[in-house]
């Protein structure tokens, strides 16, 4: 009787990132090279097929899954976070899983990973301390201006973290990135006009009594 080496899974919690249609797309195409039966759930509605999931839903959903059962992947979209899974590490399992997960890092929440970068944060703390000895030290304007910007930087990426965003990094657009993006303008293109318009009349008012 031979001897079988037992399998051995993958899974990962990936960066929160904003997907939009296209990448759905992609990550159902990489599914279903695989396996006839991509399975689809989004806010609690199961679809058949991709065509239902975008004529049903509304442009942003809060969660999605997808996932083939032989070989078995998942891939997950929650609010708080991405989970990627494979049953095995073969080959295949693992070629479908990279390419996964490419699609979701590139489109990696920028702002989650700036406010959640524990570098940046020992880094902003670590000034502040210095900041301060070298002013109580040296009474320097100069190092105190610097103390109080490095310290309003600190309690403004604390407290995006904690209450203005909580548990909600990730976002699932069921748009074209172009589309969203175009729509935003049209939407927004009389406020962009007057903000631009009021930025040069205030330079200018300000240049004039400088002058």
């Amino acid at each position: 009787m031979m001897v079988k080496k037992a399998s051995t899974p993958l899974g990962e919690d990936l960066h929160p990132a904003i997907i939009y249609r296209e990448d759905i797309e992609d990550i159902y195409g990489i599914l279903s090279d695989l396996s006839k039966d991509v399975m689809i759930k989004a806010d609690g509605y199961i679809f058949d097929n991709l065509d239902e999931l975008f004529s049903h839903s509304k442009l942003e959903i809060n969660e999605l899954e997808m996932w083939i059962l032989e070989p078995s992947i998942t891939i997950r979209f929650e609010p708080w976070g991405i989970f990627i899974f494979s049953g095995d590490n073969t080959s295949v399992h693992v070629g479908a899983y990279v390419k996964i997960k490419s699609i979701v890092e590139k489109r990696r929440n920028l702002v989650y990973s700036i406010l959640n970068n524990h570098f940046l944060k020992k880094s902003l703390s670590s000034g502040v301390v210095i900041f301060l000895l070298s002013y109580l030290i040296t009474k320097s304007q100069m190092y105190f201006t610097i103390l109080i910007g490095l310290t309003l930087i600190r309690i403004i990426m604390y407290y995006y973290s904690h209450s203005l965003a909580p548990k909600r990094y990730s976002q699932i657009i069921l748009a074209y990135q172009k589309d969203k993006e175009l729509s935003f303008f049209k939407r927004r293109k009389d406020e962009l006009i007057l903000a631009i318009i009021g930025i040069l009349a205030s330079a200018i008012i300000a240049y004039i009594f400088q002058s």
